[in-house]
């Protein structure tokens, strides 16, 4: 007998769990945490970054060239609030790990940043069902399609290959179909 797989929503956090995450968060975890959440990037690729993946223009940050999963480079676009916080930890001139891990010429692990994951959320009052990495780039889809993003614009900034992995994202956000069901009531 063939066990029945199933298939679980993406756990995402809300506006003021994000807020109580990022308050939580010491400024090097908040930054890490940011890259998640306002870019998009996996908690390896976050990992990874190094301070000349940053381009800078007039001395501000502006974008990140990222090599990302399927050794596949994208420009992204960086959110004013990580702009805001990067300078406090990189400049144009700056070489390296952006997050250095515990020995000379590594990266923070994957295993640490969870680290960082499971006690700020938890300091934070944020469930321990969504302190992982992971549901801070579910979030990041989630809360783009809640203000009207396009699911193909979704897809581009998530770097998903096919629209349909994007599309799970679409069952985190009921409140689009409210209306759709709204107007039964109103047909009578």
């Amino acid at each position: 007998m063939m066990a029945i797989r199933i298939k679980r929503l993406p756990d995402y956090l809300e506006a003021e769990e994000l807020a109580a995450l990022l308050a939580e968060a010491d400024p090097r975890q908040r930054l890490f945490f940011l890259l998640c959440y306002r870019a998009g990037l996996r908690a390896f690729e976050a990992c990874k970054v190094r301070h000349e993946d940053i381009v800078w223009r007039d001395g501000q940050p502006l974008h990140l060239r990222l090599i990302g999963k399927g050794s596949k480079e994208a420009m992204l676009p960086l959110a004013t609030s990580i702009r805001a916080l990067l300078p406090t930890f990189s400049d144009p001139a700056a070489r390296g790990w952006l997050f250095p891990g515990r020995n000379p010429g590594e990266h923070i692990s994957q295993r640490m940043a969870s680290y960082w994951m499971e006690r700020v959320c938890a300091r934070a009052g944020v469930s321990r069902r969504k302190a992982h990495l992971h549901a801070l780039r579910h979030s990041f889809a989630t809360h783009l399609l809640r203000q009207g993003v396009t699911l193909k614009e979704v897809q581009e900034l998530m770097r998903h290959s096919n629209i349909a992995t994007t599309s799970i994202y679409l069952h985190t956000t009921p409140e689009r179909l409210q209306q759709a069901v709204d107007a039964l009531d109103s047909a009578g």
